[in-house]
């Protein structure tokens, strides 16, 4: 009965630490990004679909970077950041000036989040 009551606790305890190592980990899908810039910067259904490419490429690119990349830590951020403002550019030039400014609102609240978060 005791090596029972043992052997379910470790078990709950990996579990939980798994959970809590997945839920630091996470980055939203294509679908939820666009999703949140959609309902942020009044996103048309054919912006939508325009935007979409440029979001996964963005997120392949990182991905990638994240994967293979082997150097100072300095040097990966500033190439993400470099991915990051070509994808932005791109997405800017489908936007209106209204919702350019909103995007930029929108971008703001991204990197506030991200530094809250480490």
């Amino acid at each position: 009965m005791k090596n029972g009551n043992i052997l379910g606790i470790i078990l709950l305890v990996l579990l939980t630490m798994i959970f809590c190592s997945q839920e630091r980990n996470y980055a939203p899908s294509v679908e939820e990004q666009l999703e949140s810039l959609k309902n942020k910067v009044n996103l048309t259904e054919e912006q939508v679909q325009k935007i979409k490419p440029i979001i996964e490429e963005r997120n392949d690119k990182m991905r990638e970077l994240r994967k293979n990349f082997e150097g100072e830590r300095s040097e990966i951020r500033e190439s993400m950041m470099n991915i990051r403002q070509k994808a932005d550019d791109k997405i800017k030039d489908i936007l209106t000036t209204e919702q350019v400014e909103k995007y930029n609102e929108f971008l703001e609240e991204q990197r506030n989040n991200r530094r809250r978060s480490r």
